[in-house]
């Protein structure tokens, strides 16, 4: 097939999958295939002046198939309506469909709101001191403030970026004192220390919530406390062993030092071993000090404080789209409204008025044609009988006048 016939065929389907009609009736048009229809019955010779007085036709052929015809384009019409209707209809479920959609998005959206504001009661009802929060304690502390929405996320991702920094630094002090062991080559010092990282990171934190648990009046103090001693006795033990290990092997087995080098090593044992130490029980030191003062339930309201300005900003999004989708609605019911008056109107002009104006255009034409006084007596609806009839009266008005 040609490509232009394929682009037709494409265009006379619609977005309801139904093929379009024809497009309605031209009423200047039609009227003037009537007139050209009375000339054609005119030229061709198969009618008379005869024809109606005789059999008392008041119809020509032509004026019979009108009906039929105009019936055919009303109904065409009719179905042009009823499908552009159904496209209309359509669009108006859509929309209903999208309100209802909104609603109910906008209804979650309360609900999950709703939610969110008794959690925070709740949150602050145990900072308070009103209720007991985590391993059932009481966790009473000041109300935290959001201020803005980057501060408060700032503020919540405050210890992850301390455990981050405090790993940064870690990291580098315990795979230097892993690389210069002579046996330990290749990925055996990166091997180690990802784990002893780990320990220096969690130990102190562990020992940090023990802390806080003991201070909070937790039910298992005792427990807690040995907990929070073995955890400090093994972290120091791990402090000392690293340091030991970077002191042993200060020098690098691999390469030849100079008995300079080897001098400037020993006098800087003592100091070495200090600062090490210190690095590492420092860094602990601040994550147990950051583990001991955090409460969970201050971070949770700022997360909860967080949520629930994002729920309103949705809530005020789905609002804006539920009416939007409202406002929409009327002008659509409007609109398919006036299609059908517009299309029932049309019907009855084409099943009506536009038969009866094509039939006198006939008329008028196939008289202009004729040029004969009794054809168009007999044809504008005079018969013989009614001429008789005329006849005879002005008769006797003549006797009676003599």
């Amino acid at each position: 097939m040609w490509p232009f016939k394929s682009k037709s065929s494409k265009a006379q389907s619609n977005a309801g999958g139904l093929f379009a009609l024809a497009n309605d009736v031209d009423d200047n048009l039609y009227l003037s295939s009537a007139s050209s229809a009375a000339f054609v019955d005119k030229e061709s010779g198969a009618y008379d002046e005869f024809l109606f007085t005789e059999d008392s036709h008041r119809e020509m052929p032509f004026e019979q198939v009108l009906d039929s015809h105009t019936d055919l384009l009303s109904a065409r019409i009719e179905e042009r309506g009823r499908r552009e209707l159904l496209r209309r209809h359509r669009a108006i479920l859509v929309c209903e469909a999208q309100i209802t959609r909104l609603s109910a998005l906008l209804r979650q959206l309360r609900e999950r709101k709703e939610i969110t504001a008794k959690d925070i009661e709740r949150q602050t009802e145990i900072l308070h001191g009103h209720e007991k929060g985590n391993h059932e304690v009481y966790w009473t502390d000041s109300i935290p403030h959001m201020s803005s929405t980057i501060g408060t996320r700032i503020r919540l991702i405050t210890p992850g970026l301390t455990f981050f920094f405090a790993g940064i630094v870690d990291i580098g002090i315990i795979y230097l004192s892993f690389h210069h062991i002579p046996s330990l080559k290749g990925w055996d010092p990166i091997v180690l220390a990802i784990p002893a990282v780990g320990i220096q990171l969690v130990f102190p934190h562990l020992i940090g919530e023990r802390i806080a648990l003991i201070m909070r009046g937790h039910d298992k103090k005792r427990q807690n406390i040995y907990e929070a001693l073995f955890l400090g006795i093994a972290w120091l033990s791990f402090c000392f062993a690293l340091t030991a290990i970077r002191l042993n092997y200060m020098m690098d087995p691999s390469k030849k030092h100079t008995p300079v080098e080897i001098a400037a090593a020993a006098d800087l044992k003592g100091p070495l071993a200090l600062v090490s130490l210190l690095m590492l029980i420092g860094l602990g030191t601040w994550l147990m000090l950051s583990g001991s003062r955090r409460n969970p339930h201050k971070a949770e309201l700022l997360r909860l404080f967080l949520a629930r300005q994002k729920l309103e900003n949705e809530i005020s999004k789905a609002e804006i789209e539920v009416l939007a989708a409202q406002g929409q609605l009327p002008p659509l019911q409007s609109s398919l409204r006036s299609a059908e008056e517009s299309y029932r109107q049309a019907v009855e002009v084409a099943g009506a008025e536009l038969a009866e104006s094509a039939r006198m255009v006939y008329r008028r034409a196939l008289i202009n044609t004729m040029g004969d006084v009794a054809f168009t007596t007999s044809y504008m609806g005079v018969d013989a009988s009614e001429s008789v009839e005329a006849s005879s009266s002005e008769v006797q008005d003549e006797d009676v006048r003599s």
